[in-house]
């Protein structure tokens, strides 16, 4: 398994990107995935904290998660039709010495 977006491969074309749905309301924290679409993702929606989704799982609002892959997720809607994309979030790089070495 590849956790949180480590090891990336970029040489595959983008998928579409989140439509401009104001009925999604999920936001993807992280992924766990394997090569099988399976794995585990943290997601978290109004506000609320995040909360581990296994593919296959239905969310408290009615979608449900598709497929997991190590850069985001697919859910889909709860009267079916196109699968959402969710990106795995860019986060910033950290600066200065890790934390405890005193510089």
């Amino acid at each position: 398994m590849r956790a949180l977006g480590g090891d990336r491969d970029n040489t595959a074309a983008a998928p579409p990107a989140l439509p401009s749905d104001p009925g999604l309301a999920w936001r993807l924290h992280g992924v766990v995935a394997d090569s099988g679409g399976r794995g585990v993702v943290l997601l978290a929606s109004d506000g609320q904290r995040a909360k581990p989704y296994r593919a296959g799982a239905e969310l408290p609002d009615g979608w449900r998660v598709q497929r997991i892959e190590r850069d985001g997720a697919w859910l889909v809607p709860p009267q079916g039709g196109e699968a959402v994309r969710l990106p795995v979030p860019v986060r910033p790089a950290a600066s200065g010495p890790p934390a405890g070495t005193g510089g």
